[in-house]
């Protein structure tokens, strides 16, 4: 049995004149094409031979080349291999005297007429869906349009990488679409000498385009891994740091809520650092008694520390996070600013129950959500304390 082997194709899928190139020099190794699946290339191994391969562009609504074509191209000397994608059809020699496949350079430009088209539609499908998405994107809020500082430097990954990918998506579709109509304009005016195939080294753009989507693919598998939250036992990192749980913000009895789906009534995640040199979240639901016994108050907190490595961050930083967490902005945090505090600035808001106090203090940020009972603007120099725990 003839041994098979699968090969990445080293060219990008439109450099015509390089795939050709390469499938000769497959054949002079001893590896003849059988099959292909997006740029795995398949092989089977026999007697190194010169023989010649053409790719020829698909000009037919079927996935094969009309049998008319087949066998006039094969009373020519070429034989039909197979079809890729629906791009061209390829075709192979084995006398290496045999005629080219194409002698009329306005018959060839023409077939590559119908690859250029749709080129240059898929180009432009990609570029409208693109749009809409970033359109999409800002008109529904996302993060990086209203907060941005915020959002780079607590990044949301998969919209970074979906910026990339569809950079990379245009890019790719237009470098293929010049080149098609390069090289059809070329054939057509006869100046095939600009279309001869140079090395595999003399097409660093090409290797830059092939790999440039697993790149980015892998590289957003890396950063989700390396800056994913990381949960820390609560009660271990209490007995060294400070933090703005209800036990320090509560006069009362702060009980456990008991509840059977729950794996914990309190929750604490650190992120990894960029441009941050703190960075953490927390999440606590208790019941919390004022006096005597009976049933307490189901009350919550969520907490939300940034410290940026760079000083001059922390204002930018401080007004994104006030505008996610508190939906406050320009004049309205001038409503909202509690004097006397302690804090370089001190924002407090409140509706339906819900607290949102957001402080600035050097280079903290402290934001706490609360929905309970006591008043956060009463807890201030509690959150001081907490704050100036962490240097």
């Amino acid at each position: 049995m003839k041994k098979e082997i699968m090969k990445r194709l080293p060219f990008t899928e439109i450099n015509i004149p390089g795939i050709e190139a390469w499938l000769d020099q497959m054949a002079l190794e001893g590896y003849f094409l059988i099959d292909t699946a997006g740029t795995s290339w398949y092989f089977v191994e026999g007697e190194p031979k010169n023989i010649r391969y053409r790719l020829d562009a698909v000009t037919e609504k079927g996935a094969m080349p009309s049998l008319e074509k087949r066998e006039d191209y094969q009373a020519m000397g070429w034989n039909y291999v197979l079809t890729h994608r629906r791009m061209y059809h390829i075709f192979r020699a084995d006398n290496p005297n045999t005629a080219e496949l194409h002698s009329d350079g306005l018959v060839e430009s023409l077939s590559l007429k119908q690859l250029e088209k749709s080129l240059g539609t898929d180009l432009i499908v990609v570029a409208i869906t693109v749009l809409f998405w970033f359109l999409f994107s800002m008109r529904t809020g996302h993060g990086l349009f209203k907060y941005p500082v915020l959002t780079l430097m607590t990044p949301d990954l998969r919209f970074i990488f979906m910026l990339f990918w569809s950079a990379g998506c245009i890019w790719n579709g237009y470098v293929s679409y010049q080149e098609i109509k390069k090289m059809r304009v070329c054939i057509a005016e006869g100046r095939t000498r600009e279309l001869e195939t140079k090395p595999l080294a003399a097409y660093p753009n090409e290797k830059f385009r092939r790999y440039y989507m697993p790149v980015c693919f892998l590289i957003y598998i890396a950063l989700s891994f390396l800056f994913r939250p990381y949960s820390a036992g609560i009660d271990e990192v209490l007995l060294t740091e400070k933090l703005p749980v209800l036990e320090v913000l509560e006069t009362g009895e702060v009980r456990k809520k008991p509840a059977w789906f729950l794996d914990s009534d309190i929750n604490y995640y650190k992120k990894r650092k960029n441009l941050l040199s703190e960075n953490y979240e927390l999440h606590e639901t208790r019941e919390v008694l004022d006096e005597g016994e009976g049933e307490g108050i189901e009350t919550s907190i969520s907490g939300y520390y940034f410290e940026p490595v760079f000083a001059p961050l922390a204002e930018i930083l401080y007004r994104d996070a006030v505008k996610k967490y508190a939906g406050l902005s320009g004049a309205e945090l001038e409503n909202h600013q509690i004097s006397d505090t302690g804090f370089d600035s001190c924002i407090f808001t409140e509706a339906d129950g819900k607290q949102v106090l957001a402080v600035l203090d050097g280079k903290k940020i402290l934001v706490l959500e609360y929905e309970g009972q006591s008043d956060l603007r009463e807890k201030t120099e509690v959150i001081k304390n907490v704050l100036e725990s962490r240097e």
